[in-house]
């Protein structure tokens, strides 16, 4: 059997942008400082979340699966993610392993059509793809107070689709969806379509299930450890409604599998004080942090910032005059690294909408002595590239 090449062409970018680190780093003996990457920096991770995490110890000899957790525990996550006895609870080891659960189980009940709401993780789109669902994507709309959805166009195509997903908040930029959109798909979608949210990003109390407790069609996928960035001790939440328990519980043992000591740990890390006051701390200094993006902004005209940010660590920066995939060429890239020392995610790996322009990611977790300096080199090379 000949094995064809791999053409996803997410990874694809992101190994043309590390290919140019690297010859990066040959030339100068260091790497480009990365704005967009998901890990902190090692400034900012010491500062605020290294010897501050405190894990219990637990048994890891045995098979331990999502439906033999404690249950004080498993309700307490539950609960804290804002669901009510209306919904079921299966865990898993990582949010992508949660999405490949999902996915699977829309299959299994006979979804066929799904509209994606984009920005979108792109692991999405290939797991429904994958799984032979037709996908219909449409986009966020992007205004002067935040991004809406595309409603004459949800409501146009509707009759002729099973189910629709979103990702709260709004993929990479700390907004949520707004109340009028909320109410929308509360009273303008039918029952019968399923709403599958993926939360993974959701700061505490902003959790799109909050606004459809008392809907019977509802999935919604959590990573909660992700909003204080930390990536490599994590646990994932699926919430759904309980009409699909039992589908839950048996694709979970054939896609997910048992769990992992770890991630038995970090879910009782995340009902624990010590969860809360370390994400309260970030809170506030992501707030600091974007004050003196909004000041520094007054400075390039040309850039452009989402406004009414509620909280999270990942924001957007617009140039809307540039093109959609500016940087995409790969000589560009490099040219672009050269003059700026830096390195970035442009928003088309994201399914961000074309109208925006040129977009890319900021991780405020990147925060360290180079940091602010590299984000304004930046801001420089795009505001005068043209």
């Amino acid at each position: 059997m000949k094995i064809s090449s791999l053409n996803i062409r997410e990874i694809l970018d992101l190994d043309d942008i590390e290919e140019n680190e690297l010859r990066y780093s040959k030339e100068y003996g260091y790497l480009p400082f990365n704005i967009s990457t998901w890990n902190p920096s090692e400034q900012f991770s010491n500062k605020y979340l290294l010897n501050r995490i405190q894990l219990t110890p637990f048994d890891y000899i045995p098979y331990l699966y999502s439906y033999e957790l404690d249950q004080y525990e498993l309700n307490s996550a539950k609960t804290k993610l804002g669901a009510n006895n209306c919904f079921g609870c299966i865990i898993s080891n990582t949010g992508t392993s949660s999405i490949s659960l999902v996915t699977s189980v829309l299959k299994e009940i006979g979804i066929n059509r799904i509209l994606v709401i984009c920005p979108v993780y792109y692991s999405v789109l290939y797991n429904l793809f994958q799984k032979g669902l037709e996908i219909i994507k449409t986009h966020l709309l992007r205004t002067n107070e935040g991004y809406r959805l595309p409603q004459t166009q949800i409501i146009q195509l509707i009759d002729n689709i099973d189910a629709i997903w979103l990702t709260n908040p709004i993929y990479n930029t700390g907004l949520y969806m707004a109340k009028e959109d909320i109410d929308f798909l509360k009273c303008k979608i039918p029952s019968r379509v399923v709403l599958i949210c993926d939360d993974c990003f959701a700061s505490a109390g902003y959790e799109m299930i909050r606004n459809f407790s008392n809907h019977t069609n509802y999935i919604s996928i959590h990573d909660p450890l992700k909003q204080i960035m930390v990536n490599g001790l994590k646990f994932s939440c699926v919430l759904y409604s309980l009409q699909y328990e039992r589908v839950f519980e048996q694709w979970s043992d054939i896609i997910c599998g048992s769990l992992s000591y770890s991630t038995v740990q970090s879910m009782i890390f995340f009902n624990s004080d010590n969860f809360t006051n370390i994400r309260l701390q970030l809170y506030q200094h992501f707030q600091d942090m974007d004050k003196q993006l909004e000041d520094i902004n007054e400075s390039f005209p040309f850039l452009s910032l989402d406004k009414n940010i509620c909280y999270g660590h990942m924001r957007m920066c617009y140039f809307p005059n540039l093109s959609y995939n500016y940087l995409q060429n790969k000589k560009e890239m490099y040219q672009f690294m050269k003059k700026t020392g830096t390195s970035l995610i442009p928003g088309n790996r994201f399914h961000f909408p074309s109208t925006c322009g040129f977009c890319f990611r900021v991780n405020y977790g990147r925060e360290c002595n180079e940091f602010w300096d590299s984000l304004i080199r930046v801001f420089h090379y795009l505001s005068f590239s043209n």
